[in-house]
């Protein structure tokens, strides 16, 4: 059962790194609109909803799974999230971000191997 735990743990990054790139459209909805506008938004909603789940998600996984184990992969977001930004936002992101993230990574795996 615990395989199926670590097997969360990329919904919980996709959840994660999905709900920030939501956040950052509700963020715009906030400053075209204001807080009316927000909170009329479906979409404010949903990622709400997104969050609970995944937060939910994350606690059943930590039944068997380390927090210090798990907690370094859920940093595995801290790449996905830029890649989603570029994807779906057209943000930029210089050659020199991509290295430090490269770096972020590689201590990732290093972190889980122990």
């Amino acid at each position: 059962m615990t395989w199926l735990k670590y097997l969360a743990l990329p919904l919980c990054i996709l959840g994660i790194s999905s709900g920030q790139v939501l956040f950052k459209l509700c963020a715009a909805r906030l400053k075209e609109a204001g807080l009316a506008g927000l909170l009329g938004f479906e979409l404010f909603y949903a990622t709400i909803a997104l969050y609970g789940a995944v937060t939910f998600l994350w606690i059943w996984a930590l039944q068997d799974i380390p927090l210090s184990r798990g907690y370094a992969f859920l940093a595995i977001s801290f790449a996905v999230v830029p890649l989603f930004s570029r994807i779906f936002l057209g943000e930029v992101t210089p050659p020199l971000f991509w290295l430090g993230t490269a770096l972020i990574v590689s201590g990732i795996f290093l972190v889980a191997r122990v």
